[in-house]
């Protein structure tokens, strides 16, 4: 076929997508359905009518699902997946994709091979293909009626997954099948091939994630080189964890996808946001549209008729099979690992949408003729793929209905009636700005308002005063994630800080949903996974002799970023104080109590960086002033690029402009050691071991030693680890912490500046017996064993004194 006329019927095919697609909007019947039925008629037609005869030669292949449709659906999926709710329900998930399959795979299989009498391998092929699911219908109806957000996640996620696990399992029988010796089966070995494909691939998806995140902030890409390298990352994991390492190249679309949405999709603008996921909706528009009009293509309806008996029993395995998973191993699975429950009527939602689609049909057309049986396989698969898209499809918005899991809890009606206020009062403003430019008559003016009255005279329930507090808390966090993102484009913050402001922001308003009242607390953010990764951190370079500089370096950038988040957190705080003075739908005394919190959280920042800039004067000045600077040569850039975009200045002057601005940008300098380092050779004198030294011998211990800057309650020294340093307090507070046997803290000594700790893990590198802990803001010098020893290598003097201290501990 010339290579115009295959272009010509592609494109025919897709304004058929067109057409089905605003079809489905004004019908029941999901959009992807009416492309499998034009498909099957356009199938039919093409053996009666010469003319589209043609059609045959567009049928589903193998390659052509797995290599040109798949990695563009699952990457979209993937990126637009609630990641957080992902991570959330990871078990369930994971039990569906990985222990659900094996069992679906298992009945079908044993139902096949006793029913039909064919080779048992053969039939657990079909288990296998069959029970890949593909939702693809049923979550577009999801995003249709507002279906709870984590049932949308379990059933895509799982999809996601299954696919995988699928594609996997599926090799590995029908390498078995092909191979024909069955004695030769090793059941270890074949789970160990199974976790190395499945979870192969998604090492391979994180490092191509990675890598793709790290040229978006290293690079300045236009619209245009971002979707281009989204497109790149999809495709090039997927055809080399497929095809070149033989891993799996679902799950590394999957992960490298979640990976981009989390760490490189924050740091595009929302320009560039909105474009990279307008154009991803596009290219699923195209894929699903040819896909399914090619799986109505592939299916011949006499063909399956003369197999209907075989069918039906075959539909009946799988719907059995689905339903043992779903309705044991989800409520074991919520139960082992202490889950929200998913409820009954959930449960019966994710049963009847377990879709079957195109690439079981992929999967069953992909094994070799050689196998006997496939051809049976190629029927019964058609005809449950064929029945659950017609069948299954249209009838769960029906199922979601009767079983009442799309009616409004009192929440959501207080959210419907505070919606509906809102609307009323901005059509009201809107139709007064009409008539104020005298676009309006007095007399069109009360007509349209009473127009609009009628239009929104919906009755309105009645919220309870939780409810209602509840939603204004939530639009308030709405205000402050409008700043933080604003703070974020405007270089203000960089993307560590933003990720874990946003976490804070997603916490406190799972929370609110939740039905917790209350702004959370500062105190509770140790459950924050950014502050637990601190501490990590700092627990693995603390004690380190060879980490001593990194770990130096690492508290100076910790003071930094901690400055900046509050100085972020004031913005975001501020802002939502300003809108409460807006909001007239809570009593007086409860806007009154809102604002009181605000305020004393506004208090807790600036009290902070007050701290720090009393500790801190020289450094401060530093950072405010970079901080500052950084800022408005951003906003500068911001505004030129605006300014092109509008054709206010022409490309020369932009050019120019915008050298001159990054060239500012990049040489500002970063900010120095906060420390205001006393002189060292005093501090080491106020330790009783080195006091009277030479001042030659102070020096060269004075040269060795390393300042580290420590935040308010970060661990110096803990209790129970080997420990091997000397600390001497630069300035600061410290208090120091004895845990006795009942496992209870206390506090039994406080330290200040020239204190010093941890002598005896200098002399004898022994277990610590107590743990240090910054009080305030502050800075020691560390100096180790191994510098001590060395010196007293080289002045007896030094190893008097070791020798003498020594005795004193015995």
């Amino acid at each position: 076929m010339p290579l115009s006329e295959a272009i010509l019927i592609l494109m025919a095919l897709l304004l058929v997508g067109v057409f089905a697609s605003g079809l489905g909007r004004r019908s029941p019947i999901p959009y992807t359905v009416i492309l499998v039925i034009i498909g099957i008629a356009l199938g039919e037609l093409s053996h009666a009518w010469e003319t589209l005869a043609v059609i045959q030669d567009f049928k589903l292949t193998p390659d052509m699902v797995l290599f040109v449709f798949l990695p563009t659906l699952v990457f979209e999926s993937g990126l637009k997946l609630d990641s957080r709710q992902l991570i959330k329900d990871i078990a369930p998930v994971l039990m569906l994709a990985i222990p659900a399959l094996l069992l679906s795979t298992t009945i079908i299989g044993l139902g096949i091979w006793l029913l039909f009498s064919i080779d048992l391998i053969t039939a657990l092929l079909f288990g296998a293909l069959i029970s890949a699911t593909d939702p693809v219908a049923v979550i577009s109806l999801f995003q249709e009626l507002g279906t709870p957000q984590r049932l949308t996640v379990l059933v895509e996620g799982e999809s996601l997954m299954n696919d995988a696990s699928a594609i996997v399992l599926f090799s590995i029988l029908l390498g078995l099948a092909l191979a024909g010796d069955s004695a030769t089966f090793s059941l270890p070995a074949a789970l160990l091939q199974f976790v190395e494909v499945f979870f192969g691939g998604i090492v391979v998806g994180i490092i191509f994630g990675l890598f793709v995140c790290s040229l978006i902030s290293r690079m300045r890409l236009s619209i245009g080189a971002v979707i281009s390298l989204s497109m790149g990352m999809a495709y090039g994991a997927f055809i080399i964890a497929e095809h070149y390492l033989h891993l799996s190249g679902v799950m590394a679309v999957v992960s490298c996808a979640i990976i981009f949405g989390i760490i490189g999709a924050p740091k595009l603008s929302q320009e560039k946001t909105t474009a990279l996921g307008e154009t991803w909706e596009f290219l699923v528009f195209v894929a699903n549209t040819l896909l399914f009009i090619l799986v109505g293509v592939s299916i011949e309806i006499a063909t399956l008729v003369s197999h209907i008996d075989t069918i039906a029993i075959a539909i009946v395995l799988v719907l059995i099979a689905r339903a043992s998973a779903i309705y044991t191993l989800v409520p074991v699975t919520v139960r082992l690992f202490k889950l929200p429950t998913i409820s009954l009527n959930e449960r019966h939602v994710m049963w009847w949408g377990g879709l079957k689609g195109g690439l079981a049909i992929a999967i069953v057309l992909s094994i070799p003729d050689s196998l006997p049986g496939k051809e049976l396989l190629i029927n019964l698969t058609l005809g449950v793929v064929l029945f659950t898209l017609l069948v299954n499809a249209p009838s769960i918005r029906v199922l979601i209905g009767w079983l009442g899991i799309n009616e409004m809890d009192p929440y959501e009606k207080a959210e419907l009636k505070m919606g509906i206020e809102e609307t009323r009062e901005n059509t009201q403003k809107l139709l007064s700005q009409f008539f104020d430019a005298k676009i309006l008559s007095r007399a069109s003016l009360h007509q349209v308002e009473k127009q609009s009255e009628k239009i929104l005279s919906a009755t309105l329930p009645e919220s309870s005063p939780e409810n209602r507090l509840r939603l204004v808390r939530l639009n308030l966090l709405g205000v402050e994630s409008g700043v933080l993102n604003r703070l974020y484009h405007q270089g203000v913050i960089q993307q560590y800080t933003f990720l874990d402001l946003r976490g804070e922001l997603k916490r406190k308003r799972e929370h609110l949903i939740g039905g917790i009242k209350g702004i959370q607390s500062i105190k509770g953010r140790r459950a924050n996974i950014f502050l637990r990764m601190e501490d990590t951190i700092l627990k693995q370079l603390r004690e380190h002799d060879w980490a001593t500089g990194l770990l130096a370096y690492y508290q100076n950038r910790r003071i930094s970023q901690h400055l900046i988040k509050d100085v972020a957190s004031i913005f975001m705080t501020q802002a939502a104080l300003d809108e409460t003075e807006n909001n007239l739908s809570l009593p007086a005394d409860e806007i009154t109590r809102l604002q009181e919190g605000y305020k004393r959280r506004l208090e807790i920042f600036i009290n902070r960086i007050s701290e720090t800039k009393l500790n801190y004067p020289e450094f401060y000045k530093r950072f405010e002033q970079h901080l500052s600077l950084r800022t408005a040569i951003r906003g500068a850039i911001q505004d030129v690029d605006a300014s092109l975009h509008h054709s206010i200045i022409g490309g020369k002057a932009y050019a120019s402009i915008r050298q001159m601005l990054l060239s500012a940008l990049f040489s500002i300098p970063p900010i120095t050691n906060p420390i205001q380092e006393l002189d060292k050779r005093q501090l080491i004198s106020l330790v009783p071991l080195f006091k009277g030294l030479p001042e030659t011998i102070t020096n060269k211990i004075s040269d060795r030693a390393k300042l580290i800057t420590f935040l308010a309650d970060d661990t110096v020294v803990e209790q129970g680890v080997r420990g091997n340093a000397l600390y001497i307090i630069n300035h600061g507070q410290f208090g120091v912490y004895h845990v006795d046997e009942s496992d209870h803290e206390k506090l039994i000594a406080q330290l200040s500046d020239g204190d010093f700790f941890g002598e005896v893990g200098l002399l004898e590198q022994s277990i610590r017996t107590a743990t240090v802990r910054a009080l305030t803001e502050g800075s020691v010098m560390r100096i180790d064993h191994k510098t001590i020893i060395e010196l007293s290598k080289e002045h007896h003097e030094i190893a008097e004194r070791l020798k003498q201290a020594h005795k004193s501990s015995d």
